[in-house]
């Protein structure tokens, strides 16, 4: 059985729902990372000001059979294809250890 990293990107605004979504598609859990994000196309202006929002980075190590039901949920829920939504996907992770699944 091997494993796979989901890598979601996704408005700090989204985080908490794509969370939750990965969760119902069968992931035991995963890691939050917050940042910001560096696309031309998302800067907003407010008074000659660039504004971008944040952004957070969530990691999930799943079994290899459980990853596709995941990104399919993701992307079903949270639409992908919609501009500025964020970005998913998929790594194989070759070694991983101090995760139960």
């Amino acid at each position: 059985m091997g494993q796979r990293l989901i890598v979601v990107i996704v408005n700090k605004s989204l985080a908490g729902r794509a969370t939750e979504i990965t969760k119902i598609a069968g992931a035991k859990g995963g890691t939050v990372i917050k940042g910001f994000g560096s696309s031309s196309f998302e800067k907003k202006g407010f008074f000659g000001l660039d504004i971008e929002e944040e952004k957070c980075v969530i990691l999930i190590v799943s079994p290899t059979e459980n990853s596709q039901a995941i990104m399919d949920a993701l992307n079903r829920e949270i639409g992908f294809e919609n501009s500025n939504t964020g970005v998913a996907f998929v790594l194989n992770a070759e070694t991983v250890i101090g995760v139960r699944t």
